[in-house]
């Protein structure tokens, strides 16, 4: 489950999903439907699909390895089916800002799981969204040898949330 708090909630799929189609990752055929908006970053721009009561109108596909914002009338644990990922998975990121996420279960250590070099680095910023507001770490290639830095406990990237990463050129 994902714990989802009532309001807009930052999130990712940390399974592979069995099937990408909106309705069937939302269930809509239960009845029971507290999500009523889902926003996602897609070529520089905002798309949002959202609940009619009856429909989703707006795109139909949720996909791994991004991130999404979920709006929910009220706190829901959102079930998701799919199964466990095995591999190692790539993530494409274009220049610029990127809504993403990872699909895995276990938390990712920054540092280590972005190794950069300090003279050629491509992943400048991270932000993660926390009750309104967003947590920062930044890559500082003068700061030796530890590069990444936060001013709140924000090193590991986590299962299930949906993460900003700001990039100063295109890398997989």
């Amino acid at each position: 489950f994902l714990v989802l708090e009532q309001g807009i909630n930052l999130i990712s799929f940390p399974l592979i999903l069995f099937d990408n189609d909106i309705e069937e990752v939302t269930e809509i055929h239960t009845g029971f439907q507290p999500i009523t908006e889902i926003t996602r970053f897609e070529n520089d721009n905002f798309e949002t699909a959202v609940y009619d009561g009856n429909n989703w109108i707006g795109f139909a596909d949720l996909e791994n390895d991004r991130g999404y914002f979920f709006t929910v009338s009220e706190d829901y644990d959102f079930a998701i089916a799919g199964k466990v990922p095995v591999e190692e998975r790539t993530i494409h990121l274009d220049d610029g800002m990127n809504l993403i996420g990872f699909t895995t279960l276990n938390d990712k250590e920054i540092k280590d799981f972005i190794a950069q070099d300090p003279n050629a680095f491509s992943v400048v910023e991270i932000a993660r969204f926390n009750d309104g507001n967003y947590d920062l770490i930044t890559f500082y290639p003068e700061n030796n040898p530890d590069f990444w830095f936060s001013n709140v406990d924000f090193d590991n990237l986590a299962p299930g949330v949906g993460y900003w990463f700001k990039t100063n050129n295109a890398i997989s």
